[in-house]
């Protein structure tokens, strides 16, 4: 049997505590066993921890919301795997005035977000993981505790200082999974360095679990193969359901990466496959419930998937009704509205270049989108009306998108037509937010950092109507 995992990002934006309940059922009637929560990350700590308030975001999660979230989960058979960031990522921390001295790497930009992470030369920033450690330890119950470690991104801090960029990174590391070991957990981190720096495994502790993260539609197993060779107690696979290179609902992308990573999974024998969920602020969080149910009955069927009876199944259970030809065919169309990240930094000119290539895909999106619409309007579900509500909003939301590229080739009537519409949307969007988050999270309307309005969708939905709006009357 393979582990059955979800990991949820809920520090970038935080989802209501109800969501976390209902997520925790759906787990459970698709057969998953291990939700692991991504609580901290440049972006903030989605827990208050007892001596580290300071360090929480708006609407976090208290100690007694945690002990009841997990003891919640424990009744589905569900492990709730924590992972605190330990080495990048670690903003949540270094933005502080107590902490930034323990800071090490590059700014890429004021008010951004930076590279590098905890100095691994400076022993407080040991010492001040270990104290979150302990905190974690004593809060979830939980056989494993994810400390991170991806893109750390400090080679060149390391390197103008004489140093074994490699040796230095895995001594950090090897203290806080020994500290682990100590507490009597099992350690995870993520593999992208062993990756990027194969050299670093020689110095690398082998009790802990690697977590090889592959987002890509198509790919080899060869980092799978060399993470056995170098011999780590445990290889988990990671796909990823939403990520930073497309928007709004799972796509394509997202169906053929989890089959292909799962495949490898089954291929090499390995015990866990966790799918993640990056970057809740690109995406509407009911339109998410078909990919993770699709994920979770290829895992339970090791790779083997009958679509037209894992359609059925998800229908059913989430419609009270079979999958009629009109969802089979809204189905098959809907992942295939693509909207990739470059797209969506093409409509609001930040990158200036438009290729052939580019204006084909957004051409396609619009026309799909409209087919795709069609189908939803021959289908009403009996229950989950939020659920079909998102899944239909998130083709509108791609075909508008897409459209808004040739706004101005419209004549005036059709632009102004265009605006109401994507006012609709845009109401649309703010209520399903609204419903399933914190309407008052600041970055609803406002990016983190410096990072573009491209990157949230709310924002990029209101770019685009301040430029179609220019469009009009410029007509």
């Amino acid at each position: 049997m393979i582990c059955n995992g979800l990991m949820i990002d809920c520090c970038r934006i935080l989802e209501k505590q109800e969501y976390y309940y209902r997520l925790i059922d759906f787990m459970a009637d698709w057969k998953m066993t291990h939700l692991q929560l991504h609580f901290s990350d440049n972006h903030g700590c989605a827990i208050d921890f007892p001596g580290f308030s300071h360090l929480a975001m708006p609407h976090a999660f208290s100690v007694n919301d945690i002990e009841k979230l997990c003891a919640y989960a424990a009744t589905k058979h569900i492990e709730v795997i924590p992972e605190l960031e330990t080495f990048g990522h670690t903003q949540y921390l270094t933005d502080h005035p107590e902490y930034q001295h323990l800071f090490a790497g590059f700014q890429k930009a004021k008010g951004g977000q930076k590279g590098g992470g905890i100095n691994p030369l400076n022993p407080e920033g040991t010492k001040l993981m270990c104290r979150l450690i302990d905190e974690v330890v004593r809060l979830f119950p939980s056989t494993y505790l994810h400390l991170g470690c991806d893109e750390v991104n400090m080679d060149d801090f390391l390197s103008e200082r004489g140093l074994n960029t490699e040796e230095v990174w895995a001594r950090y590391v090897n203290e806080l999974i020994g500290y682990v070991r100590g507490k009597g957990k099992t350690p995870i981190i993520w593999a992208d360095k062993l990756k990027k720096s194969p050299g670093v495994a020689q110095y690398l502790r082998k009790d802990v679990c690697v977590m090889e993260w592959d987002y890509e539609a198509e790919g080899t197993d060869e980092a799978l193969c060399n993470l056995k060779e170098h011999g780590f107690e445990e290889v988990m696979a990671a796909p990823s359901i939403m990520f930073l290179r497309y928007r709004i609902f799972p796509t394509e992308i997202a169906f053929n990466n989890t089959r292909r990573v799962v495949e490898h999974a089954v291929d090499h024998n390995l015990s866990w496959v966790m799918n993640t969920v990056w970057c809740p602020h690109r995406y509407l969080t009911n339109s998410l419930y078909y990919a993770i149910a699709y994920s979770a009955t290829l895992v339970e069927h090791r790779g083997e998937m009958d679509v037209k009876a894992f359609r059925n199944a998800f229908s059913e259970y989430m419609f009270s009704e079979p999958c009629s030809p009109a969802l089979d065919h809204f189905l098959d169309l809907w992942p295939q509205l693509n909207l990739r990240g470059d797209l969506a930094k093409m409509l609001l000119g930040e990158i200036c270049e438009v290729s052939d290539e580019d204006l084909r895909e957004l051409k396609a999106i619009r026309d799909l989108g409209e087919q795709t619409l069609a189908y939803a309007s021959q289908f009403s579900p009996k229950q989950s009306q939020d659920i079909w509500f998102s899944m239909v909003l998130s083709a509108r939301v791609a075909k508008l998108c897409a459209e808004s590229y040739f706004v101005e080739e419209k004549i005036p009537g059709q632009i102004d037509r265009y605006c109401q519409e994507l006012d609709g949307v845009i109401m649309a969007v703010a209520l399903e937010w609204d419903q399933t988050r914190y309407p008052d999270d600041p970055h609803k309307w406002r990016p983190h950092f410096t990072e573009p309005d491209s990157s949230y969708l709310l924002p990029l939905l209101k770019k685009l109507r301040e430029n179609s709006g220019e469009a009009l009357e410029g007509v």
